[in-house]
């Protein structure tokens, strides 16, 4: 267990047999924050020296430059958020990165928008429940119900034991069904389940509203609003973007995503449930900052097809009973300046702890100011009640607390647990 032991994102974990090494993550813990990269995209020796010394990239032998231990024959990825493959772009570039084939392509977009060094090979592609062969390791992903799209648990055999590591899973969201599989066909019996616990503090014993609980309760809002709404989510979050986008239509608006959005439901297009800005309902806002970035980004082709699709500022200014607008933080200054925000119903649909950031009190104080009005609607990404429903029904021997603040309170959960520190071995005798 490298990270994850006891905080919430970086996961970092190490599978090991003799001969071969496998890790599972390389998460950007939630705190912490990453240099610019050299011009020609690469980090700085300097700086990789410095995020080891800060604890920020885990002390791992072999996975940033040639090491003494076995050879690590691929990082495994569960799901494209920063906080589990943030730091993936620092492993040497001949291991190679196994991931679901849109998980990728999140990662590549996210790392060419933000300026980021390119990710490593990728690796044989994870599909629900195709076995993958890496060396000594077998290995069978299970497509999971998670905030983020193309997300996956992973099943490792290897040696006589076996591991289910289970990424972030959720059993409330649009994917619900696929929890419902895992409970039902997840294997039975695995020597470890490691199991995230990122909600355990907070549930109370309270069930999340589901996205179809979250989808009645912005109609509700869209509906009442008189003037402009704007849906302040994150641009990553498919299920919660599919949710809006049906609020929205279901009210009588049109929905309003930035040329970022817009990219990212493009490199998703064959998904053919998903909206795109080529559908009637959906239409282009250009701020200036997202703008400029993407076109310095070399997205200028796409951005060309985006104004085809466009939409001026002041026609929500003129018409916004019209529209419901996809918001970031980052987007405020352009609200401002053309007069959008007043009497605006601004729908805010992410963790609440982030509105303490002086950046987004600034935004909940511009539309107190424009005589806006704020609402919270928001059900959490991940497991909430549903990892008692997983141990239940799988009986692993031992269940390892993992994404997570308290570890103390899986004992609830009734098997043996296995409370292993960040550095700590856990082994699996045959």
């Amino acid at each position: 267990m490298h990270r994850g032991a006891r905080q919430i994102g970086g996961n970092c974990v190490e599978l090991a047999v003799p001969g071969a090494r496998l890790i599972l993550d390389l998460g950007l813990p939630l705190d912490a924050q990453l240099p610019r990269s050299r011009p020609d995209g690469t980090w700085d020796a300097a700086a990789v020296k410095d995020l080891m010394a800060a604890g920020v990239l885990p002390a791992v032998d072999g996975l940033y430059a040639q090491g003494s231990g076995d050879p690590i024959l691929a990082l495994l990825v569960s799901h494209a958020y920063a906080d589990h493959y943030g730091l993936a772009s620092f492993a040497r570039p001949d291991i190679p990165i196994v991931a679901g084939k849109y998980a990728r392509r999140l990662m590549d977009l996210t790392a060419r928008i933000m300026g980021a060094p390119a990710l490593g090979p990728a690796g044989p592609e994870v599909r629900h429940e195709q076995v993958l062969e890496i060396g000594p390791f077998r290995i069978t992903p299970y497509l999971v119900d998670h905030s983020a799209f193309d997300a996956y648990a992973f099943l490792v055999e290897s040696g006589g034991r076996r591991v289910l590591y289970s990424g972030d899973l959720r059993a409330h969201g649009r994917k619900e069904s696929m929890f419902e599989h895992l409970v039902a066909h997840g294997p039975r019996g695995v020597d470890a389940l490691l199991l995230e616990g990122t909600t355990l503090a907070r549930d109370k014993g309270e069930p999340q509203p589901s996205e179809r609980d979250i989808e009645i309760a912005m109609i509700d809002a869209m509906r009442a609003a008189t003037g402009l709404v704007l849906a302040w989510s994150s641009g990553q979050n498919i299920d919660r973007l599919v949710t809006i986008y049906r609020a929205a239509l279901q009210s009588g608006r049109k929905l309003l995503i930035d040329p970022y959005i817009a990219l990212v439901l493009d490199s998703l297009s064959e998904v053919g449930s998903l909206p795109k800005m080529e559908w009637g309902p959906v239409r282009v806002l250009f701020p200036k900052r997202v703008s400029s970035l993407m076109e310095l980004r070399g997205y200028g082709d796409f951005m060309k097809r985006a104004g085809a699709q466009g939409v001026r500022w002041q026609t929500v200014c003129d018409r916004p009973s019209e529209f419901v607008a996809m918001f970031r933080n980052s987007m405020l200054d352009d609200h401002l300046r053309h007069g959008t925000l007043k009497g605006a119903q601004m729908i805010y649909s992410m963790w609440s702890g982030y509105l303490a950031d002086d950046r987004n009190k600034r935004v909940v104080e511009a539309i107190d100011q424009a005589g806006g009005s704020l609402t919270s609607l928001h059900s959490v990404g991940r497991a909430s009640g549903g990892s008692g429903s997983v141990v239940e029904a799988l009986v692993p021997r031992r269940v390892v607390p993992m994404h997570t603040l308290v570890p103390e309170l899986y004992a609830t959960l009734g098997p043996t647990i296995s409370v292993v520190d960040d550095g700590a071995i856990l082994a699996l005798e045959a």
